[in-house]
């Protein structure tokens, strides 16, 4: 393809997202991020394409459009095809489970027998933006990552962002307040070989994984959890005196687990902020802990990658900057603290 064609065809895409070029950016991390909101944006189209006799779309067509796209773009950029030279078809694989998954954690699409199908619309005003999910693929939408969002008005009723989401609506240090008044029972554990402690020193750059062998010093309530050959055991723990007890967290909490972790740290004052660098139209996001479930798959759909070879990295992300200061005004008030930091 001619250069000239071939930056004129960006340029398209580009003005159709609005995803313009960050100054300073390299041109190949620009393309990435086109040709990311491109594949997503062409995937969900294809929740329509299926015949008068079937009722949905299939997972594996789904898959197919999203895989077709990002290949074909990738190698037709000269930028591009040697990211693909290198990582070959399973990066494309990579990228598809990537956009299928998000797409399904955060409620825009629904699957059943092998199929995926569109969600009833809804949007929700986020200071200057209007995220939307589910919308017909021919309404003008922007795009930030694969999440898709509108400026100005919309033809429905918005609803509240935090039920569209399914986020949560309690302060931090709230929820670990209300927990502990629940803990009933202590007891000792008769064998704690192989036991974990959360590590509440992530702050302070001890960076040796969320989980340590070594119990905390203080007498305040923490996290522990034991490895099993399924899912691990959970529980909250103290020390007294010379002694440590137990009390083992029930399955409806410990299914959220990083909510318990993020609620623990943030009432002791140990949470890591979220950093991040405006970067022009966009921010450049740096978490400094992974969050609870639903607030993490929100961020992750609306935000691309820093580089393509780390496509599902939760930590170092890129937000188109209207949607970042809509996701901060829910986030801040549960307690999450972001900071702007020039050397992110």
């Amino acid at each position: 393809m001619a250069a000239n064609v071939f930056d004129d065809l960006f340029t398209e895409i580009a003005e159709e997202f609005s995803i313009p070029r960050n100054p300073g950016e390299e041109s190949n991390k620009w393309y990435g991020r086109l040709i990311y909101s491109l594949s997503a944006r062409m995937g969900y189209a294809s929740l329509w394409d299926f015949e008068e006799t079937e009722q949905h779309c299939s997972i594996q067509h789904f898959k197919n459009r999203i895989s077709n796209i990002f290949k074909s773009y990738l190698t037709m950029c000269p930028e591009m095809r040697n990211l693909y030279e290198l990582a070959g078809q399973q990066l494309c694989n990579q990228i598809t489970e990537f956009i299928y998954n998000i797409y399904l954690d955060t409620g825009n699409m629904y699957h059943s027998n092998y199929s995926v199908y569109p969600v009833i619309p809804k949007a929700a005003q986020l200071g200057a933006v209007i995220l939307t999910r589910g919308m017909p693929v021919d309404m003008k939408q922007y795009v930030s990552g694969a999440g898709t969002y509108v400026r100005g008005s919309i033809s429905i009723e918005t609803c509240d962002v935090m039920d569209m989401f399914q986020l949560d609506k309690e302060w931090l240090p709230d929820v670990w307040s209300k927990i502990q008044s629940q803990i009933v029972q202590w007891h000792q554990l008769q064998n704690i070989r192989g036991i974990e402690y959360l590590n509440e020193g992530v702050k302070k750059g001890m960076r040796k994984g969320y989980w340590i062998p070594v119990p905390v010093k203080h007498e305040d309530v923490s996290l522990a959890r034991i490895k099993t050959e399924g899912q691990p055991l959970f529980y909250f723990y103290k020390r007294t005196g010379r002694e440590l007890l137990f009390s083992q967290i029930p399955s409806s909490l410990s299914t959220n687990i990083r909510l318990l972790q993020c609620a623990c740290l943030s009432y002791k004052g140990n949470l890591p902020d979220i950093r991040y660098k405006v970067l022009g139209q966009d921010v450049l996001l740096n978490l400094g802990y992974i969050l609870p479930f639903a607030e993490q798959k929100w961020i992750l759909l609306y935000s691309w990658p820093y580089t393509l070879n780390h496509i599902d990295s939760n930590f170092t992300r890129v937000m188109n900057r209207d949607v970042f200061n809509g996701i901060r005004s829910v986030l801040e008030p549960m307690g999450f603290r972001f900071k702007e930091d020039m050397g992110v």
